[in-house]
């Protein structure tokens, strides 16, 4: 199945320059892209070389997401430029392991969006993994400054991602206190990776988009994420045709 995503043609999200891709190769090693993706051609050229079996990009977006190294190197080689945290998206999966049924994770993924479009999160977009969905929100990130003004003021962008984490433990745990099942513990990480749309799992299915709200089809240029993307059914009801 790694032969496919040499030939995949990926959908780059919004903000694709501020984001790390890695490559997981044939023998489980991983490789992190030491380049900044803009375009669908950029990402194309390291699929055809390297043939991954799995590709991913970071949640958060970074000032130099070629260089990103590690939140626990604050030992002597640590440089801030490394860890230059802007800012993020925030992504929650729902995996078919952890219910008892299709229609048990279908139901929970039905309660969290409504419960995130009812505090204001309007932009997002389902893909299917191959083991369940994960969902993307593309607004969290205004909405969250929006509701706490204070994180713009700190200056230390490494204080800033733990600032950040802390905000996503509370809405994280305010999700759970509404009975809401998904992978509390990665839903937390500012340093998660999640997997790139229309490239493939290593079992060999797409990581396909099936649905999207609002993503803006004049972004990204210069590629056919924009045409790939309109064809995506939208749809008003709660995700009620999911099954």
């Amino acid at each position: 199945s790694g032969k496919m995503n040499a030939d995949a043609i990926p959908i780059i999200l919004p903000k694709s320059q501020f984001r790390q891709y890695r490559l997981k190769l044939c023998g489980g090693t991983f490789i992190k892209i030491k380049d900044k993706i803009r375009t669908q051609s950029d990402l194309i050229k390291y699929l055809k070389k390297y043939n991954p079996i799995d590709v991913y990009q970071t949640v958060s977006w970074w000032l130099n997401p070629q260089l990103l190294g590690s939140r626990i190197e604050r030992k002597a080689g640590f440089r801030i430029l490394q860890n230059f945290f802007l800012g993020m998206d925030f992504v929650f999966d729902f995996d078919l392991d952890d219910y008892n049924s299709v229609i048990e994770m279908q139901d929970n993924l039905d309660k969290a969006i409504f419960t995130f479009k009812s505090m204001g999160l309007n932009d997002y977009m389902v893909l299917e993994t191959g083991r369940g969905f994960q969902t993307v929100f593309f607004d969290f990130n205004d909405w969250l400054l929006n509701k706490y003004p204070n994180l713009k003021k700190i200056a230390n962008p490494l204080d800033r991602e733990m600032a950040y984490r802390a905000k996503l433990i509370k809405l994280v745990n305010e999700l759970k206190s509404k009975g809401i099942k998904f992978d509390y513990n990665v839903s937390t990480d500012t340093r998660r990776i999640f997997r790139v749309p229309n490239t493939f799992h290593r079992n060999g299915k797409m990581i396909q988009i099936i649905y999207t709200s609002t993503l803006k089809e004049s972004e990204p240029k210069g590629d056919d994420s924009a045409s790939l993307i309109r064809g995506v059914p939208k749809q008003t009801a709660e995700m009620q045709s999911l099954g």
